[in-house]
């Protein structure tokens, strides 16, 4: 999926899971009603440079899968910025994640993350939150 606008979706802008892969690369991901990009079980996409802002939920969320996700800008959604969960094993790389209304990185519940070269900043709540077993290490 490359160069798309992708908005006003009553669920999620993209949902892969079920063993899903795919690219998503250089979109504009706003105003959805739930993430802007949702990763379920076992699903592992690659997120490259994209927007994705001004959602109604979560920017990213992961639950039970794994994903890629570097260069994008997650800006300015009412949930987490990026929301890892659940045995969720993601990478998260090289991101600005700023400005929400709620909290910029949670990991938690058993879930594990790389997390490196992020900017996190400006959100309500806290930068980032780490509970519940949840495991952001490098």
């Amino acid at each position: 999926m490359l160069k798309n606008r992708i908005h006003d979706q009553q669920e999620a802008g993209v949902h892969v899971r079920d063993k899903g892969k795919g690219n998503v690369d250089n979109n504009d991901i706003y105003h959805n009603g739930r993430a802007g990009v949702q990763v379920g079980t076992d699903g592992n996409p690659t997120v490259v440079r994209n927007r994705i802002y001004n959602g109604k939920w979560d920017g990213v969320a992961v639950h039970n899968g794994k994903g890629t996700f570097t260069t994008n800008e997650i800006y300015e959604n009412k949930g987490a910025g990026v929301l890892v969960i659940l045995g969720a094993d993601p990478v998260i790389r090289g991101n600005s994640i700023r400005d929400g209304k709620e909290t910029g990185l949670v990991v938690y519940f058993g879930a594990n993350a790389t997390v490196e070269d992020n900017e996190i900043r400006g959100h309500a709540r806290a930068n980032v939150l780490i509970y519940s077993d949840g495991n952001p290490g490098a």
